[in-house]
């Protein structure tokens, strides 16, 4: 397709030696704005929790960290798990500097994403799949929006190269 990766992007980590795929900013702009919130990545509290009180000022931000974490490409790929968060404030500012998003949702074995989250975060198999679950549905739901186009692949490398 010929999307731009970040210009920056986390090394890996024992947890994730192949390296980590998410823009740094978008990753720190999802902190920075769950933080204000009291809220985390793990958080499991209803989306429409979100405190919408300061929208226009996030989405302000979120498209200035667009436009430095991918520069002029047309076309930015952005994942980030806590997107399933905050994907309401990041489609308005990708419309706010001129881009139509579209969401291609990386389906990933819940059984390793639960063993990921357990290595890494302590989480018991329980609350893993659950924190799974959660947040595979919250990102369907907040990832249909009128005229903007949605589909599911598995998440392997052939499918993240392909971008």
């Amino acid at each position: 397709l010929g999307g731009a990766a970040p210009l920056e992007m986390p090394s890996s980590s024992p947890f994730n030696p192949k390296g980590y795929f998410e823009p740094v900013l978008v990753v720190t702009g999802n902190d920075m704005c769950l933080a204000v919130q009291d809220r985390s990545w793990s958080d499991c509290r209803p989306a429409d929790a979100m405190d919408t009180g300061t929208t226009s000022a996030w989405v302000q931000a979120f498209a200035e960290k667009l436009e430095q974490a991918f520069g002029p490409m047309p076309l930015k790929i952005v994942k980030d798990p806590r997107l399933s968060l905050t994907v309401p404030l990041w489609h308005k500012a990708a419309l706010q500097i001129g881009h139509l998003p579209g969401y291609v949702i990386l389906l990933r074995e819940p059984t390793q994403s639960a063993t990921s989250i357990m290595r890494r975060d302590g989480f018991s198999d329980e609350a893993a799949v659950a924190l799974w679950l959660r947040k595979t549905r919250r990102t369907r739901k907040f990832s249909v929006w009128p005229g903007s186009p949605m589909g599911f692949s598995r998440s392997t490398p052939k499918a993240i190269a392909w971008w």
